[in-house]
């Protein structure tokens, strides 16, 4: 049942998290085939990593919450109720990916960075706020592994960080870290993703630029440690991965709805 639902789950969030940036019926239904035809999923599920694939079908739910609880739009409506649900949402992803807890974090990182260019700083602060209380609120839910987890500080596999990836910048961006995602057709997701920057404008720009830079933050999340330190052990790239697929699916589904 996990490995079968997580796609369109995942897909299903990708629509929401659409609809939230604005994106139209159109582009919600292309952001959300776009992110369930990401191969990243797939490489998951042929390496038999249940932990990246439960990133991926929550992974667009996380990031929803983080746009709502950071109030990028003002007539929404923000509260505790969010901010339990992202807590709740970082527990189970974090209990099957330990490093869900720190790419929540990073999302929300790459808002505000995203922001010097976009605008919108005082949200994204408030949305890296909210991932750090969810991620100390996904740490009391899952006691008592979170105490197991603090006395193995040696045992970077009691972490997630088990795996010797060699992921170049080339297969990054084409999400080929398995048997899927080696032809062309990722680059064709890249390049609908890269026409919101040209075809868009006012807010859905600034959401297209958040999405790309989230992307840009989970390639480099993927192939810098690799560079920096050759032969240490990092997380199931699937599951790095799993943002950046996300960003390239919501900036497709912003280009589409920009040409109406």
């Amino acid at each position: 049942l996990l490995v079968t639902a997580a796609i369109p789950v995942g897909a299903f969030g990708a629509l929401r998290l659409a609809r939230q940036v604005g994106a139209e019926r159109t582009g919600m239904i292309m952001a959300g085939l776009a992110y369930g035809a990401n191969p990243v999923a797939r490489n998951a599920i042929a390496q038999g990593r249940l932990g990246p694939l439960v990133m991926f079908a929550l992974a667009p739910y996380l990031v929803l919450l983080l746009v709502r609880v950071g109030g990028f739009d003002p007539e929404a409506r923000t509260g505790r109720r969010q901010l339990l649900g992202l807590a709740i949402g970082t527990a189970v992803a974090t209990a099957w990916f330990p490093p869900a807890a720190l790419l929540v974090v990073a999302a929300a990182v790459a808002l505000i960075l995203a922001s010097v260019v976009v605008g919108g700083t005082g949200a994204a602060f408030r949305a890296l706020g909210a991932a750090v209380v969810g991620a100390a609120g996904a740490a009391v839910l899952l006691m008592p592994w979170t105490f197991n987890a603090a006395h193995a500080t040696t045992d970077r596999a009691a972490f997630g960080f088990a795996f010797y990836p060699h992921v170049t910048f080339s297969q990054a961006i084409r999400f080929d870290t398995g048997p899927a995602g080696s032809g062309v057709a990722p680059l064709g997701l890249l390049a609908a993703a890269a026409l919101a920057l040209l075809l868009s404008n006012g807010p859905r720009l600034r959401w297209a630029t958040r999405a790309w830079m989230l992307t840009l933050l989970a390639w480099a999340a993927v192939v810098v440690p690799t560079r920096l330190a050759p032969g240490t052990a990092g997380s199931a790239p699937e599951g790095v991965l799993s943002l950046g697929a996300l960003g390239v699916a919501v900036a497709g589904g912003l280009a589409v709805s920009s040409l109406r």
